[in-house]
């Protein structure tokens, strides 16, 4: 507990064990992971929050809100030479709003998503627009006018240099990134880690359903970063395979809108989570149905694989988590702990 309304949106930190929560009540907490202790509340927003990131180390948070604005927080360090916030910093957990920076009037950031090697942000808008921030000075590089429409989800790939997106224009984008480089020994090296972002540039993009009134709810990447999960509107997952530049499958096992997806980290089961208050299990490679899973008393919101095992977690309307084993559809136990819906949730590397 900590928030005065449900909480729309969370994100972990898997080296420091912080995890950070943003809620309708316009607050962020950031919760010690092993102490289940609050570290601090952040208060700033002055609207619901939509989005938040946290850096790998647990030093950094960007979130957004409905008040149209981006705002980031930081910590007491050294490596944060020339900053003069209004306040001084506090101590090493002390959280304090460094840096807050209003958007274009009528736009809100609906979607946050930190680069592996937290080296840059996406900030993906309401009005379609991607940016991408520096995590370390929030200097904005690049900006590209991606999509029509809202966007719904945006996703990197495992090494950083791609970045997919999809929205309400009902298209799913796949971004290759490039860099400058700083001086020609970068030129020997990888060049994510070599300069500024140089160039978003479109390598795939599919569209759905010309003409037809349908939202994209969600995207993924599989564990070799060679196909896309979509979750979309006509209940119906699809799966992108990037190498063919084609829809490999079509998932249909639900009868509403599929609004959760995920991969298992081994790319050998998928999950979709639907409105139907069902979770259908699919095998990552035929593409065919394993299970369906039916223990909800509402929809489905999230889902997340435990990264050992056969193991899914839910969440859904019904206030209740609960962990299934995949191959055998049964449920293994189930959390009660929520007085709302579980919207979200997050699962740290060890399980």
């Amino acid at each position: 507990s900590g928030h005065s309304k449900p909480v729309t949106c969370l994100n972990y930190s898997p080296q420091s064990d912080r995890v950070v929560t943003g809620s309708k009540d316009e607050t962020l907490i950031l919760w010690n992971l092993w102490k289940a202790a609050t570290v601090k509340t952040l208060r700033g927003h002055t609207a619901g929050c939509l989005d938040v990131a946290i850096t790998s180390d647990g030093r950094k948070v960007f979130s957004s809100g409905r008040d149209k604005l981006v705002r980031v927080w930081g910590v007491d360090d050294t490596k944060h030479k020339g900053w003069e916030p209004a306040q001084g910093y506090g101590p090493m957990q002390e959280y304090t709003k460094l840096f807050r920076k209003a958007k274009f009037p009528g736009v809100k950031c609906t979607s946050l998503m930190i680069q592996p090697g937290d080296k840059y942000m996406a900030m993906g808008y309401d009005d379609g627009a991607i940016e991408m921030m520096k995590v370390d000075n929030h200097t904005v590089d690049l900006k590209e006018q991606a999509h029509a429409g809202e966007i719904s989800g945006m996703e990197w790939s495992k090494d950083g240099l791609k970045l997919a997106s999809c929205g309400h224009d009902r298209v799913v984008l796949v971004h290759q990134l490039t860099f400058y480089s700083d001086s020609p020994r970068s030129q020997l090296i990888w060049k994510e880690k070599a300069g500024l972002v140089n160039e978003m540039t479109v390598l795939h993009r599919f569209e759905f359903w010309p003409g037809v009134d349908q939202i994209l709810h969600g995207i993924t990447f599989n564990g070799t970063d060679t196909e896309l999960v979509v979750a979309c509107e006509d209940a119906t997952g699809y799966v992108v395979d990037l190498e063919k530049g084609n829809i490999r499958k079509e998932l249909k096992g639900h009868a509403f809108r599929v609004t959760c997806l995920a991969y298992h980290p081994d790319g050998i089961w998928m999950a979709l989570g639907s409105y139907d208050s069902t979770v259908t299990v699919w095998h990552g490679e035929t593409g065919l149905m394993r299970s369906k899973l039916r223990s909800f008393g509402g929809a489905v919101l999230c889902v997340r694989f435990l990264p050992f095992g056969p193991f899914l977690c839910v969440g859904a309307v019904d206030k209740s988590t609960k962990v299934f084993h995949v191959l055998t559809g049964e449920m293994q136990f189930s959390l009660s702990a929520h007085s709302l819906a579980v919207r979200k949730m997050c699962i740290s590397s060890e399980g």
